[in-house]
């Protein structure tokens, strides 16, 4: 799929500190009705400053979590242990993906918004969320979207596993564990959770490990530099 040439500066993650300062102003401002309680003008500046800025991933999750509140929290749904409903159909997801391609992804994100608006828990929708900043690159926003509905239901097994893959993809070891550890815990005869969990970990290991020699070797490379060059 071709994504508009946009996504290297539109999409890009940002914190607060990087927000323009006419938004880090309705950001404060957001901020500040959140603490009177004024959570429904709060999710109005939110979907403001999203608009402008898709990749603040704390302002996303200051949405999600205003919108929460507004709803009175998760509905939980009925079912056994480690229940697979939570699973979106295709058509949801490819609707937004294909809006994307067509529409570009500030449309398809808002167009999402607009759903989780009024469900800020919905699995079709959030797993929507995810596939569009999976194509857009929006690592954090992706991931945020399937940790929602993990912690809104943390029965549901189905999108723990593609969260888990996902991070696994992106070399987040350590968080795939994680999310397998939960599957686990929701379901212990999940097999492909409980080899998924050990495997994890061990390619955690294995990259932390890496990282520590990469790190050795460039002192010890500085470290001769240094050595040399002393007259």
């Amino acid at each position: 799929m071709e994504i508009m040439e946009e996504q290297d500066t539109t999409f890009l993650e940002v914190e607060a500190a990087q927000l323009e300062p006419t938004l880090q102003g309705y950001w404060k401002k957001a901020q500040e009705t959140i603490q009177l309680d004024n959570h429904k003008y709060a999710v109005t500046l939110l979907q403001a400053i999203l608009k402008e800025a898709p990749g603040f991933v704390e302002g996303r999750k200051a949405l999600r979590d205003c919108e929460s509140t507004l709803v009175g929290g998760p509905k939980k749904k009925r079912g056994l242990f480690g229940t697979k409903v939570g699973a979106a159909p295709p058509s949801v997801s490819k609707k937004y993906l294909s809006m994307l391609e067509k529409e570009g992804g500030v449309k398809a994100l808002d167009a999402i918004e607009k759903e989780l608006e009024k469900d800020p828990f919905a699995t079709n929708f959030n797993e929507a969320l995810h596939d569009v900043a999976a194509e857009l690159g929006m690592v954090q926003t992706a991931a945020q979207a399937l940790e929602t509905v993990k912690e809104a239901f943390p029965e549901e097994t189905t999108l723990m596993h593609k969260l888990a893959e996902y991070y696994l993809s992106k070399d987040l070891a350590t968080d795939a564990a994680r999310i397998y550890e939960a599957a686990v815990k929701a379901n212990p005869a999940d097999i492909d959770a409980v080899k998924g969990a050990k495997d994890a970990t061990a390619k955690a290991s294995m990259l932390s490990n890496k990282q520590q020699k990469y790190i050795s070797n460039s002192w010890r490379f500085l470290s001769n530099t240094v050595t040399r060059s002393t007259p």
